[in-house]
């Protein structure tokens, strides 16, 4: 589980750095343009990078966590300056955080790991890896001009505070978030250890490090974001490749449901169980032809009826619990506004599907503007579902120092301490609207 989370200057988040406690569930709230759904976006963003495509270098802008448009520029660099703060290079983006293994004892390992983005023409990433606290590796790489187009990229290392000989570090594998290159070049090094008598030290250590470095991206291959524009329109319905999760817009939602794994996973009988809370009940999946159908019964007529017939907020309600129940257990489930469409009969009810959720050893990050969905978390907490602690409200708010986080903290009987401020501050300006229209005392006030 992610533990902790460090952004400094991607997007929103500027040169004050914003750095969270995260729970088994965090609630983002704030204004529209706070940087809530850049906190999603700079987890996603490491999550794809380090996972996905291994070929490439850099960052990976658009994939299947994350799609940041990219497309009409002419530059290969320029899609990198809307991730920039205020658009500008001339501060590095960062992004880190600690995770911790799965598990209830006292004993089990935390580490941690930050890349940070420097450049433009000739960009480069820089890396820390640390266990418990304790920087155990770093790699960066130093950029040198030759000439009017030449660069000269050397890679550095240092390894339990030991520095390792430039010559002896190849392939440093620093282009790229948590590279297998990064494994590969660790252990040329100790290959090389015998030729160095300071490097005895540092291969002494490195047993576990390798089996670190596959927890963290085995980590990371369990994050998956579901973004704000989702609906029955970008769902797919023919049947396609194999899918594991639902899809940044729930676009693989139908062939989730429809896979003979989803309908062996330990999840889906309290998917349809939900799926009868929002609206959907006797779920049934199959097909027509060529086309995967999703069918439930009419709570009213009990006709069977297909999914695209279904309440806008019904629809929304599946695509989410499909996310939160029938992703893969140990999950790191990102979601933009879970409340989207959503009647106040059933945004009270998310905090229920969360906590079932996190019984999995999933963990629950999510962005809102729902007062009902953040006062259900208290009635959550007092009603045994969730501890307090397993529970973390943020609420932001953007200047020009970037977003800063105050946390709304929770008592053992679900009371915050203190209303969101946002929130408040519109219903002072309802409630003072709604007062001034009142009519004064005297022969006309009931009139």
């Amino acid at each position: 589980m992610f533990t902790k989370l460090h952004i400094h200057n991607y997007k929103a988040i500027g040169p004050e750095p914003l750095d969270l406690d995260l729970a088994p569930i965090t609630i983002l709230v704030g204004r529209s343009g706070s940087g809530k759904s850049c906190v999603l976006e700079a987890l996603a963003l490491t999550a794809q990078s380090a996972v996905e495509d291994p070929q490439r270098h850099d960052l990976i802008l658009s994939g299947s966590r994350l799609k940041l448009p990219i497309e009409g520029y002419q530059d290969y660099r320029e899609p990198y300056r809307q991730i920039c703060h205020a658009g500008s290079y001339d501060s590095p983006i960062s992004v880190g955080f600690s995770w911790r293994e799965a598990g209830d004892g006292e004993e089990n390992q935390t580490f941690d790991y930050r890349w940070t983005r420097k450049g433009n023409e000739s960009p480069r990433l820089d890396h820390c890896l640390g266990l418990d606290g304790s920087l155990f590796l770093r790699m960066w790489t130093d950029v040198k001009k030759t000439g009017s187009q030449g660069v000269v990229y050397t890679p550095h290392m240092e390894f339990r505070g030991k520095a390792i000989p430039d010559d002896l570090v190849r392939g440093s594998g620093a282009d790229r978030v948590l590279s297998e290159k990064i494994v590969e070049a660790v252990r040329q090094m100790l290959l090389n250890a015998q030729k160095s008598p300071d490097l005895e030290l540092a291969a002494a250590s490195w047993e576990g490090t390798e089996v670190i470095l596959e927890q963290l991206k085995t980590s990371l291959g369990g994050v998956h974001f579901l973004s704000s524009l989702r609906g029955a329109d970008l769902m797919h319905t023919e049947p396609g490749p194999k899918v594991s999760f639902v899809g940044l817009h729930g676009e693989n939602t139908v062939r989730l449901l429809a896979s003979i794994d989803a309908r062996t996973r330990k999840g889906y009988k309290a998917l349809r169980r939900w799926a009868k809370e929002f609206g959907l009940p006797e779920i049934e999946t199959g097909a027509d032809g060529n086309q995967l159908k999703v069918v439930f019964a009419d709570p009213h007529t009990h006709a069977s009826m297909d999914l695209w017939q279904a309440a806008t907020g019904s629809k929304q309600g599946l695509i989410l619990a499909a996310h939160m129940l029938l992703s893969s257990e140990g999950s790191t489930l990102l979601v933009e506004e879970p409340d989207a469409n959503m009647h106040p009969g059933y945004e009270k009810l998310l905090p229920a599907l969360f906590a079932e959720s996190t019984k999995g050893n999933r963990q629950v990050l999510a962005t809102t503007h729902s007062e009902i969905l953040v006062a259900a978390m208290g009635n959550a907490v007092r009603k045994g579902l969730l501890k307090p602690q397993d529970v973390a409200i943020y609420h932001l708010e953007r200047d020009e120092l970037g977003v800063r986080a105050e946390r709304l903290d929770m008592s053992q009987k679900g009371n915050l301490a203190g209303w969101v401020k946002s929130f408040a501050e519109v219903e002072k300006d309802l409630f003072n609207e709604w007062y001034q229209e009142l009519p004064e005392d005297g022969p006309e006030a009931g009139s």
